[in-house]
């Protein structure tokens, strides 16, 4: 993984949901669906660091991630309720 400093909404996931079985073949989706880590980041410049503005514009970045971790947190909640 690259300086945290360069990066700004880097989230990670290993391992969580345990081994996936494989995905139908003819899937468009399969070779994403056999991942097991997920990122998100963005590249982010000293001026950005910088700027007045520096914790108004991370919290909307931020943001942008929402949908993002929400499926990731209702594929983990389904998972967790299918083994109890």
């Amino acid at each position: 993984m690259r300086n945290v400093c360069g990066f700004i909404g880097v989230s990670a996931i290993t391992g969580v949901l345990g081994p996936m079985t494989d995905p139908p073949a003819d899937s468009e989706y399969a070779e994403m669906l056999k991942l097991k880590d997920f990122y998100l980041e963005q590249p982010i410049t000293e001026e950005y660091l910088l700027a007045p503005d520096l914790l108004d514009r991370t919290v909307e970045e931020f943001r942008r991630t929402q949908p993002f971790v929400a499926i990731l947190n209702r594929a983990v909640q389904y998972a967790y309720d299918e083994l109890m």
